[in-house]
């Protein structure tokens, strides 16, 4: 099992994909170059990119049951509630980490696979992690993910997340 900061990354990430995540029918029209850059990075295409980039981690990483629970809200929510889109992110999942999960994804995997909609555990879950999730500290576990600051529309803005962090990073070390 990996102990890295990389799974905690991950689960922060797509949890915030299922929270300020858009569907593309929500997203305005494309306007000025201003309103481009500043539009929501939250979006399917940059979900479907990180969600590759987590599928190749190294053979020995073991994501948690909530991480797999993320990705599975985070598709529902920005593909529009697709069945096809999240039955083949429930067997790229499944084929890649061996399954086997019990509880709300078995219940998930229950609703992708008849033609009930998905109704989530805990709606709560969404609003109590808020304040856990970013446990370590975000911006210390950044230089770790050379594979997430490749992705184009969170190069950006997570360089802009650790450069803001920097000071207090000397801080605490006393620089």
């Amino acid at each position: 099992m990996d102990n890295s900061p990389t799974l905690p990354a991950f689960r922060a990430i797509f949890l915030g994909f299922a929270r300020h995540g858009k569907r593309v029918r929500d997203l305005p029209p494309a306007g000025s170059l201003t309103q481009r850059l500043t539009s929501s990075a939250w979006t399917i295409t940059n979900l479907e990119a990180l969600f590759e980039t987590f599928v190749k981690l190294p053979h020995n990483t073991k994501p948690s049951e909530r991480t797999i629970y993320w990705i599975l809200v985070a598709f529902d929510t920005l593909s529009d509630h697709a069945k096809p889109k999240l039955r083949k992110v429930w067997e790229k999942l499944e084929e890649r980490f061996g399954g086997g999960w019990g509880g709300r994804l078995e219940h998930f995997k229950r609703r992708i696979y008849d033609g009930r909609k998905i109704n989530y555990s805990n709606q709560d879950s969404v609003r109590s992690h808020r304040s856990t999730v970013l446990q370590p500290p975000f911006h210390e576990l950044l230089p770790a993910y050379g594979a997430l600051l490749t992705l184009p529309a969170f190069r950006i803005k997570l360089s802009i997340v650790s450069n803001l962090s920097q000071p207090c990073s000397d801080a605490i070390s006393g620089r």
